[in-house]
């Protein structure tokens, strides 16, 4: 007997406040459930292919965030877009935005006052955020990996650099500069990230990328307050950080840290952020949150990492986002800040 996918609901296909909601019931499954939101994302909402380019992907995670999607229409209002039991429970919303370059996209996106969070890949959002836009680059030359992610989208430098209209770099590694440098790399400067006040630019960007930085740095408050000198008030700072619930790495500590002392923590870091927290140290220099969400295990690093840990990665995950490997906050500048 087939269950009716608005059981948890008790069977409302309504919601308050929402004038349309519309639910896919029946157990429509892979292609055809995905030509089925194409459909009726072109026919309501009137977006082309460019936009839907999620739909096109065939992989377990897109599948099971189209299950839930919420495309976001005029005034806040939403089309809900559901197929089977996962519909009513699932956490991950798509939603349908104006993207950072002023394009219509496809995005994962969940409101801050949620609970839960989007999980998404922290590369693929690095792109679709710098997309045709002005960035600044703050540790671009991915130290002390430089030579080991050259060539693959681990060094995300490269990788902004296909993506934005322009990218412009930050690192204090002058090695790593140089070697940029050698390639045609234009842009670049050696500063100090936690005194940003020294730095011979003086522009603002659409989008400040801060990329698994913050955790290496002994006054992130310093850091954070010296951005904001670089943004305007539609200016986005998206800072990506290793998640201080991460489940593999609680697995990894354990399993082998006997006695406390063996952490599998990077010999650079000093700090781990949560949610909570990386909003609190923001706020404390004049940031406000726009968005947040978690990345997962990336697939740029997935060939180099232990099967053990893929395993356990996925395992957890799947069932809670929240113990995934990083976290991404995107931040804009706080209502008492002057921005240019």
């Amino acid at each position: 007997m087939r269950r009716n996918p608005c059981a948890a609901t008790g069977g409302r296909r309504h919601c308050a406040g929402t004038p349309i909601r519309a639910v896919l019931c029946g157990n429509l499954r892979g292609r055809r459930r995905i030509s089925r939101v194409r459909s009726l994302c072109r026919g309501v909402l009137g977006l082309d292919d460019a936009a839907l380019w999620s739909c096109r992907s065939n992989d377990i995670r897109a599948r099971n965030a189209f299950c839930a999607a919420w495309l976001v229409g005029p005034r806040g209002h939403g089309l809900c877009l559901g197929g089977g039991q996962s519909c009513c429970r699932s956490s991950h919303r798509l939603v349908a935005t104006v993207g950072f370059g002023g394009e219509a996209r496809m995005t994962y996106r969940t409101p801050v006052n949620d609970r839960a969070f989007a999980l998404v890949q922290r590369v693929g959002f690095l792109k679709a955020a710098c997309r045709g836009s002005s960035v600044l680059h703050l540790g671009c030359t991915n130290w002390p990996y430089r030579e080991q992610s050259s060539g693959d989208e681990r060094f995300v430098h490269s990788v902004l650099l296909k993506e934005a209209s322009e990218v412009w770099g930050v690192d204090a590694d002058e090695e790593g500069l140089a070697a940029l440098r050698e390639q045609g790399v234009g842009h670049l400067y050696r500063g100090d990230l936690e005194n940003l006040a020294e730095l011979p630019i003086d522009r603002t960007f659409d989008v400040i990328v801060a990329g698994e930085v913050i955790e290496h740095l002994s006054n992130p408050g310093q850091f954070l307050s010296g951005i904001k000198r670089f943004m305007r008030n539609d200016t986005r700072l998206v800072i990506t950080t290793v998640n201080a619930y991460c489940a593999f790495r609680m697995a990894i500590y354990g399993l082998r840290g006997r006695g406390g002392h063996s952490e599998p923590v990077h010999p650079d870091h000093v700090a781990y952020y949560s949610y909570k927290t990386l909003v609190h140290i923001a706020g404390r220099a004049g940031l406000e949150l726009d968005q947040f969400l978690f990345y997962d295990l990336g697939h740029e690093h997935r060939p180099f990492a232990r099967r053990s840990i893929t395993i356990i990665n996925d395992l957890v995950v799947r069932f809670m986002p929240q113990l995934a490997d990083g976290v991404i906050g995107v931040f804009r500048l706080g209502p008492g800040e002057a921005g240019q």
